[in-house]
């Protein structure tokens, strides 16, 4: 059987052509099918390679009707698609059948749909909606195609036989397909040139010592041209480069990267903070230009191709800039160091740039005074570089005993020696070990993070809007979130008169509001997550600077947001999460689930798989407060501070923490169960006991207040009990 390589479907009619055709006025109970011969062969051989329809004009029968008619003779399940005129209301003959065909099978263009009839009413049908027509020929179905194919073969202005010069285009490639298939890798670079990028990239180094000899301006021209060529989304070129040859602003921007080291050293361990100082990390001062690549963003995500589904894709397109550069620079024989150790807005302020224009670092570009055969965190025993193995995933991530390793923390739970001599040191109190019990277990874990001698502490109370409240799943209006925050800034509100009261500061966060109402949208941006986890480290980092950091929330509705967050983190389904909240009836807690559970289906539709990372799941499900708690957390734990949990809320953010920085779980303490249905779940998974369980549903860290009182008088008992004889 020949066909045009543009056929797309073959459409039958049916009476007379694939059937013996009935005598008319037959009623339809006395309808008997009788397949013409070959008409089944020849239609399973043809549906290899096209579709197969029907479209038959009979006023009697809808689809559901012939089709149970030719259920019998295997015709049926051949034919995807079938059309009566009873079906569309037309009359006879008619293209308005065809034309429901081709609508059925999605083909725009009729004539690369072949309609086979026996009648001249069909041809005129076929004719009127602009398809070929080939007439049942008497050797059947087959016979009747090939001998269309072979007319189609034979028509006028088809030259047969004769071939014509391809049109080769004056600009842009001209290479034909044939020639591309001849040799599909005739692009490659010579292998002298193959060799030389490939030894750019493998010996390329981020250099700290530079030698103070100038720069000829036609080498820094070609170099910044290869970042100028590097890929970028839409074409838009958001890179920017500012360069900086000014000894005043050079000397600000190593000032400013000398503070930085300092701070970051004081996140690591006492080991690790040793060994980051002993680095010299940049080369600010010894670099003859310094670059700051920046990324122009004042430009709407929407109004750029390709970023309105990745808005951050014009910062890929400057690394990019930044790796060619980089590249570049290294052919030239000249080196570059990435320096990061900048607060971005410090940056920014130090180059006046506008606002919408980010920065990326600052590149150290000059001669090198160092020649380093391998990377240099390499050659320092900071770490090693992953196998290539190592980092390679095959079409989906696999199953958790299969996965990659997560990239590098310095963020590291208590060693051996810390937990040890954190009990040992209350070895000779005089008390029987394990007296205190949990509360026991938890002053040990705060000695191992070397607070032993920690005597108060701080609340972070972090305040967020929820327009999920609007939906009836709150006993309280939206507006009691506003009156707690601002009556914890005068340190009026239950949560911080119980900090005072427990010889805590309180720090009030209003974290801000969600845009979506978590049933029908997302409640935060990506941008704006990570925005308010970023904000959340900072604010961890200088609660730490006092001791205790004590995690407390308050939003109206944030008890909806919590059980949709636990669903998807530990697999619930909503009936089993979603609690009474502050003084919710059965009714309410049915309208939260029935909330929750379309939320959950709405998020994992949008994103799949993609919802279990951390901030995709804030994103999709979350909320402000719990976004900033999950930053409090992380940036608290890096500073080495223990953290007190309170509710559902703030251990959600804490089991989210652990999912960005999983260091972060040794840092936590749950300082009480709620009567929240999923609370006691997620403290399971983070591992933690709770200090109380006093049914509390209070929020606004309460629980978490009490439970700081008393680690605060158990730590200052373990410093002031009389000790025990050595040998005794």
């Amino acid at each position: 059987m020949r066909l045009p390589q543009n056929l797309l479907a073959v459409v039958f009619d049916i009476g007379g052509t694939l059937v013996v055709e009935a005598p008319p006025g037959t009623p339809v109970a006395d309808l008997e099918v009788r397949c013409l011969a070959g008409v089944v062969t020849d239609l399973t051989d043809l549906s290899k390679h096209v579709r197969l329809a029907a479209a038959t004009n009979t006023a009697v029968m809808t689809e559901h009707d012939v089709r149970m008619l030719l259920a019998p003779t295997g015709l049926d399940e051949l034919l995807e698609v079938l059309v009566t005129s009873a079906d569309v209301g037309a009359d006879k003959p008619d293209p308005t059948v065809l034309h429901a065909v081709l609508e059925r099978l999605g083909i725009d263009d009729p004539s690369r749909a072949l309609y086979v009839g026996n009648l001249d009413t069909d041809e005129t049908a076929a004719r009127a909606a602009g398809m070929p027509y080939a007439a049942v020929h008497p050797d059947g179905i087959r016979a009747a195609i090939d001998a269309w194919a072979a007319r189609l073969d034979q028509g006028p202005g088809l030259g047969r036989g004769r071939t014509w010069n391809r049109p080769v285009p004056l600009i842009g490639d001209t290479t034909s397909a044939a020639e591309r298939a001849a040799d599909p890798g005739a692009w490659r670079l010579s292998a002298a040139d193959r060799a030389g990028l490939y030894a750019a990239i493998s010996t390329r180094r981020d250099i700290r010592r530079y030698r103070p000899d100038p720069i000829d301006q036609d080498v820094v021209q070609r170099v910044l041209g290869a970042a100028h060529a590097a890929p970028s989304v839409g074409h838009s070129q958001p890179w920017r480069f500012v360069l900086v040859d000014d000894s005043q602003i050079r000397e600000q921007a190593a000032h400013i990267a000398d503070r930085e080291r300092l701070l970051q050293a004081d996140v690591f361990g006492p080991d690790a903070a040793r060994h980051l100082l002993d680095l010299q990390l940049e080369g600010i001062r010894e670099a003859p230009l310094g670059i700051v690549v920046c990324c122009d963003r004042r430009t709407p995500a929407a109004g750029v191709l390709g970023r309105r589904t990745f808005p951050d894709a014009d910062l890929w397109s400057c690394a990019c800039a930044i790796e060619n550069l980089w590249l570049a620079a290294r052919a030239e024989g000249l080196g570059v160091g990435w320096v990061t150790l900048f607060p971005p807005d410090e940056l920014a302020a130090l180059c006046h740039l506008p606002d919408g224009v980010e920065t990326l670092g600052w590149l150290c570009i000059g001669w090198p005074d160092e020649r380093p055969p391998a990377p240099g965190l390499e050659r320092a025993g900071w770490s090693n570089r992953a196998t290539l193995d190592e980092v390679i995933i095959r079409n989906r991530w696999p199953h958790e005993h299969d996965e990659p390793k997560p990239p590098i923390s310095r963020l590291h739970a208590p060693d051996q020696h810390a937990v040890v001599t954190a009990r040992d040191a209350a070895d000779p109190i005089l008390s029987p070990p394990g007296s205190l019990g949990v509360l026991d277990r938890a002053i040990d874990r705060i000695a191992a993070l070397g607070g032993a001698s920690i005597s108060t502490g701080t609340l972070v109370l972090v305040g967020g809007r929820h327009p999920v409240a609007s939906l009836g799943v709150s006993a309280f209006s939206a507006g009691v979130t506003d009156d707690v925050l601002d009556a914890a800034r005068c340190e009026r509100s239950l949560g911080a008169v119980a900090a005072r009261s427990a010889g805590l500061a309180t720090v009030a966060i209003d974290a801000g509001t969600s845009h979506g109402n978590l049933r029908d949208a997302d409640p935060l941006t990506h941008d704006a997550v990570a925005e308010l986890v970023e904000h959340g480290i900072s604010a961890g980092h200088d609660a730490a600077q006092s001791g205790l950091v004590v995690l407390g929330e308050v939003g109206i509705g944030n008890t909806t947001v919590a059980a949709a967050l636990a669903c998807v983190l530990l697999g619930l389904n909503p009936d089993d999460a979603v609690g009474l909240g502050a003084g919710s009836d059965t009714a309410m807690v049915a309208t939260k689930v029935a909330v929750v559970t379309m939320a959950i289906k709405r998020a994992r539709k949008t994103y799949g798989p993609d919802l279990l990372d951390p901030l995709t799941l804030l994103s999709a499900l979350g909320g402000p407060e719990f976004a900033t708690l999950a930053g409090v957390v992380i940036g608290a734990s890096r500073a080495g501070a223990p953290v007190i949990l309170d509710g559902l809320a703030t251990s959600l953010a804490a089991l989210v923490a652990s999912l960005i920085e999983p260091g972060v779980a040794s840092h936590v303490i749950g300082g009480h169960r709620s009567r929240e249905r999923a609370h006691s779940l997620v403290l399971t998974q983070l591992g933690l006991e709770p200090l109380l369980d006093l049914r509390l549903r209070s929020g606004e860290g309460v629980g978490a207040c009490l439970a700081s009182g008393m680690l605060l008088q158990a730590l200052q008992m373990r410093r002031d009990v009389a000790r025990t004889a050595p040998d005794r």
